[in-house]
């Protein structure tokens, strides 16, 4: 006989409207939510509307003040890349500058 108090772990927690908040990494790829949220913030559209069009889409049900720390939390995530992409296109700059240093010096000692 099955005890009474047995959770199903495989159930979603239950919130009213929108879909429970759960741990989500943060990237420079953005979800659709993410893409939302990032859009409304640069908009200068508050939290509190962010929240409520999440929750009309069915998508996920954040807090108010969530908002901000994902928004914060995508921002540092795109700089992140943005940077990482300078320095690789600096790095091949770089390289390339040096190649054509080397092919000027050759040449200097050709003549």
């Amino acid at each position: 006989m099955q005890s009474g108090n047995t959770t199903n772990v495989n159930k979603k927690p239950k919130v009213s409207g929108g879909r429970a908040a759960t741990h989500k990494d943060v990237s420079h790829i953005l979800d659709s939510d993410d893409e939302i949220i990032f859009t409304m913030k640069r908009e200068g559209i508050k939290d509190a509307a962010i929240v409520e069009r999440l929750i009309e889409e069915g998508r996920t049900k954040y807090e108010a003040k969530s908002i901000a720390t994902r928004f914060s939390r995508i921002e540092k995530k795109i700089e992140e890349h943005e940077e990482q992409i300078m320095e690789e296109e600096f790095s091949d700059f770089h390289e390339e500058e040096v190649r054509v240093c080397g092919l000027v010096i050759e040449l200097n000692h050709l003549c």
